[in-house]
This record gives structure tokens, sequence and C-alpha cells, in this order.
């Protein structure tokens, strides 16, 4: 994408930001302007009780100058089924921009019909949850076309024909999400990419500290 980026990152009663401090970071230091948003604009707490103050609501940004919505994951339930939310991600998608949910997260794409047609993982399913939880979560993730079948690609990055991007995660990929939507921005190529994930997991790069 070229120009000035925009990223919004949703926030709702009982999410974890910690599934995206560290993709907003670094989507900070790239000069990317975030804005944090709520669907009413109310302050909210997070899972770890953390008060948080968003932005604007939703209904206040300008929906065809956002590249990314980042959405983490916690417990949706205050936003699942929020016609904000669904325009939001909605018009995001038919402009050709990214949409990127890690954890319950996904549900929230899913639940705003992002996801049809799409190649996702998510932690709704065996061994991360019982038959009761799957079974629940279904209708909200039945439209995608093709669910990582094992846990070895924790991130999923499906890039439609209509030039969308969709991004979900595992709850455990913080990393690789970030490097992953910093990617679809095009932020970072595969090289580079690939020594940040290193530098993020303890390991010195020499490389990232070289003139």
């Amino acid at each position: 994408m070229s120009g000035p980026r925009s990223c919004v990152v949703l926030l709702y009663p009982g999410c974890t930001l910690a599934e995206v401090i560290e993709v907003v970071t670094r989507l900070n230091g790239a000069e990317v302007a975030v804005q944090f948003v709520s669907a009413d604009g109310s302050d909210v707490i997070d899972q770890s009780g953390l008060m948080m103050v968003p932005d604007r609501p939703i209904d206040e940004i300008d929906r065809s100058k956002v590249d990314v919505v980042i959405v983490p994951g916690g417990d949706p339930e205050a936003i699942i089924g929020d016609a904000s939310v669904k325009r939001l991600l909605a018009a995001v998608v038919d402009g050709g921009g990214v949409v990127a949910g890690i954890c319950a997260g996904v549900l929230v794409l899913g639940d705003a019909g992002v996801l049809a047609g799409r190649h996702i993982t998510h932690n709704y399913r065996a061994p991360w949850a019982g038959d009761e939880i799957e079974a629940f979560v279904r209708p909200l993730l039945e439209s995608a076309a093709e669910v990582e079948p094992t846990f070895g690609e924790v991130v999923c990055v499906d890039r439609g024909a209509s030039g969308a991007t969709v991004i979900t995660a595992l709850p455990n990929a913080t990393i690789q999400f970030t490097t992953a939507v910093g990617q679809a921005l095009g932020m970072f190529d595969d090289d580079s990419a690939a020594l940040l994930e290193r530098h993020l997991q303890g390991e010195f790069v020499p490389e990232l500290f070289e003139d």
C-alpha cells in the first residue's frame, strides 16, 4: 500500500490487549496512524483489568480510509452481532484492505461475514476446545472455505481475489501475527520478517543493528 496508512484497533470489554500490543507498537514505529475504537466510544476494561480509553466510537471512523483493522481475542460476547463492527470490517474488506483477528478475534471476523471462502486458523476446536464450545462457535466460522488442519501453521494469511487480505492467528502466535500484519502492509519482506521474529523471540540478531 502506498501513501499514509491507517489502522483501527477494535477494543471491547474483556478483550486481551496483550495479544496485539506488539503489532500496534510496530505499526506506530512505522508511522501508521493507529486509532483505538470501541463500538460506542465508551471506556472498556480488558481481561487484565486495564482501563482503556478509545479515541472514538466506530461509526465516527471514515471507513474508506482504513487500511487495516486489528481485532484482539478475549471474550467478544459484547460485540458479537454489533452492526457497527460488521459495517467496519465489511467496508475494509470491500475496499481491498486488511482485517486481522487473533484468538477470539477470529470469531468477530466470522460474525461480520468476512471469513467466507477463506483459509483460516482458530483455536475453537480440539485440542484447544471441547465439543460443546466447538459446536457453539461453528455458525460463526462455518463459511470459511478451509480451516488449517494442523496447528503447525499458527497464522493464516489469505489474500483474496478482491485484493483484501484476511489474517487469522492462534492465541500463542503474537509474534507471527505481528510480522504477518506488517508484511500485508508492505513493512517487511520475508527476510526482514524472519529476522524480526528471531529478535522478538529473544535472540540477538546483529543484522537488525547494522547501519
